[in-house]
């Protein structure tokens, strides 16, 4: 099931968002990149955690050649599904991502990092209680696709898909966020013949 949602997010983010005309706008070059978002994890049956809504933030430098790099911090309030208990997971990322232009104001994302994920309030106790949930903290691997689609030259609205995949205990959680970006010293790159490539890449500029 989590394969075909996924799938689909992919698919959606393809048909929904199509590239712009190109030449129809200036070519930018981006540096800060300063974000906001609603998120929704389905958790790994093996945590015995619902799906949850929650949210993020984070902040990322983009690099030449359409990488950047971002930290991400996330945080959510599932509930058990044996016992109907809350509990605060928390994560911190550090993620690379290449940036595929599909247009002046349009990019697709794929997304590959390594953070924590913290399970509970404070200390766990020295016995689990059953239904209680998880509790503790976990290395944990990330990776994903997403789209960033212009409102502005330097208002995006970005989507995201990833799979988390916590590499001691050996489970995976599945996340849609949906949010926005703010482009910070960003400016103009030359696009002299409107044909969307840059003028520093373009053979015939």
């Amino acid at each position: 099931m989590r394969r075909i949602l996924f799938s689909t997010l992919a698919l959606g983010i393809g048909l929904a968002y199509p590239a712009p005309p190109a030449g129809a706008q200036d070519l930018r070059e981006y540096r800060f990149e300063l974000g906001v978002a609603g998120t929704y994890t389905s958790y790994d049956d093996a945590t015995d955690l619902g799906g949850a809504a929650g949210g993020l933030l984070r902040v990322g430098y983009w690099l030449p050649y359409n990488f950047s790099i971002e930290a991400e911090g996330g945080l959510a309030r599932p509930r058990t599904e044996s016992a109907d208990v809350s509990v605060s997971v928390r994560s911190l990322w550090g993620a690379v991502l290449y940036n595929l232009p599909i247009g002046a104001l349009s990019r697709l994302h794929f997304k590959a990092g390594y953070g924590v994920v913290t399970y509970g309030e404070g200390s766990c106790p020295a016995v689990s209680l059953p239904g209680s949930g998880p509790c503790g903290s976990a290395a944990t691997a990330v990776g994903g696709i997403g789209a960033r689609i212009g409102v502005t030259p330097t208002l995006f609205i970005r989507s995201e898909a990833t799979v988390t995949r916590t590499l001691s205990i050996r489970f995976s959680n599945v996340n849609f966020n949906l949010g926005v970006s703010l482009m910070l010293g960003s400016r103009t790159i030359g696009d002299a013949d409107r044909d969307g490539v840059d003028d520093r890449a373009d053979a015939c500029p």
